[in-house]
């Protein structure tokens, strides 16, 4: 990838683009010489998918950052997947292909731009995840609960979860890393109190795909790393879900779109040919 990165000098015209993202935002935390930079990861994602005639994307993120290419470029893969996902592309972090598998189908079916992470259980009155065996880094929950709630957290909200073709939700503008690089989107997920949404996710197999209806509890953002954090209820339990997830071999990362669509996806996989379970 960053040989295409290589070919994409900063010029005016990547300039003029972070600029009109600056502009646009309610607020930014990033200077525009670091945002010129994702902007040029972006194009390079975008120049590699035309020579090879794709149709989505995805890239590692441990990984990636362990070779160090980030730390020298200046750019995560963030606000790229956010863009493409806006753009009606398809784009899952960390090379997830059963959560990618997910967002494909429920962008396809409901013309709705799609979120996407990691779930973690909010135990009922605690603030902490350290008991959870969770890494110091991340930032605890800044409410509590008086229930079990799903917290699920990216760097990759979307503007245009109530559809393609309405008016798209604001924005802020973030980074990442410590160090202040590594542009991202923040956006207000729980901007309309009890948001109704759909969860999904395919097995490991991609023959079966675990479905949920939740609404919307908070939104937090946070200074750095995967933000925002969304809090949801999930009906039928956050800790059931998350056993019945294990239990059924789905994996981790969610892919979350506004809206009850379990009727869709139901007769959608009927069509196309997979199981979809329902989880309540």
């Amino acid at each position: 990838m960053f040989n295409y990165f290589d070919e994409i000098p900063a010029d005016e015209g990547i300039h003029q683009e972070a600029r009109a993202l600056m502009e646009g935002a309610d607020k930014v935390d990033i200077t525009e010489e670091y945002l010129c930079s994702d902007l040029r990861y972006f194009h390079a994602v975008r120049r590699m998918m035309e020579r090879y005639d794709c149709n989505a994307f995805t890239t590692p993120c441990k990984e990636l950052c362990a070779s160090r290419l980030p730390q020298k470029n200046k750019c995560v893969p963030c606000i790229t997947h956010s863009l493409n996902k806006d753009d009606r592309i398809p784009s899952a972090c960390e090379e997830d292909l059963a959560v990618w598998m997910a967002m494909m189908m429920m962008m396809y079916l409901t013309r709705q731009s799609v979120f996407m992470g990691n779930p973690v259980l909010v135990l009922a009155g605690s603030r902490t995840l350290e008991q959870l065996g969770m890494p110091k880094l991340l930032t605890q929950p800044g409410q509590v609960f008086d229930h079990d709630v799903l917290e699920i957290h990216h760097a990759v909200p979307v503007r245009r979860m109530r559809g393609f073709d309405q008016p798209e939700q604001k924005y802020e503008l973030a980074h990442f890393t410590t160090q202040g690089w590594g542009a991202h989107y923040h956006v207000d997920m729980a901007e309309e109190e009890g948001q109704v949404v759909t969860f999904g996710r395919f097995n490991r197999q991609g023959t079966r795909m675990m479905v949920a209806v939740g609404h919307t509890l908070g939104c937090e953002f946070r200074p750095v790393y995967c933000s925002p954090a969304v809090y949801y209820e999930v009906e039928g339990g956050a800790r059931e879900f998350r056993q019945a997830l294990a239990k059924g071999g789905y994996g981790h990362h969610q892919a979350i779109i506004y809206g009850n669509h379990v009727k869709e996806l139901q007769e959608l996989g009927e069509i196309v040919g997979f199981e979809v379970e329902v989880f309540h």
